[in-house]
């Protein structure tokens, strides 16, 4: 008995730094997916569509862990009343991470960046870099 728990412990210890790896690269992955929503929706909605990370305006405030879609539907870079703004947590769904940004890219109606920015979300020993170019590719090198 002694025996097999010790095994399970050293096969559980060796799983380990994978499981952090694996958050971190789906948190990653929930924020390149959430940046293409945006993408489409400015495209599709024919205004621009920012994502805010470093920000601490009305409809968003800077944690570290979180991000804000806002659809500018007038195009003054600010949050307006009855302007749709969806947050999200990347700790909600996958532990303890954190997310910083360059700069809060921002869409245009063309699916161009007018802001670029490059995002990185980081785990206990790793990070992923998403990187919005100009042209509004939105890549995880």
């Amino acid at each position: 008995m002694l025996i097999s728990l010790t095994i399970l412990a050293v096969l559980a210890t060796m799983a380990a730094p994978s499981f952090t790896v694996d958050r971190q690269e789906g948190g990653a992955k929930m924020v390149f997916a959430d940046l293409n929503v945006a993408r489409v929706t400015a495209i599709k909605k024919r205004h621009n569509v920012r994502l805010l990370v470093n920000s601490d305006e009305g409809c968003h405030t800077d944690n570290g862990t979180s991000f804000t879609i806002h659809e500018d539907t007038n195009n003054n870079d600010s949050c307006d009343s009855g302007e749709k703004t969806v947050t999200k947590d990347v700790t909600n769904d996958y532990g303890l991470l954190t997310l910083t940004a360059t700069d809060n890219p921002v869409f245009d109606a063309q699916g161009l960046a007018i802001t670029t920015a490059d995002l990185t979300v980081s785990g206990y020993s790793d990070s992923s870099q998403i990187v919005v170019n100009w042209s509004g590719r939105i890549t995880i090198p």
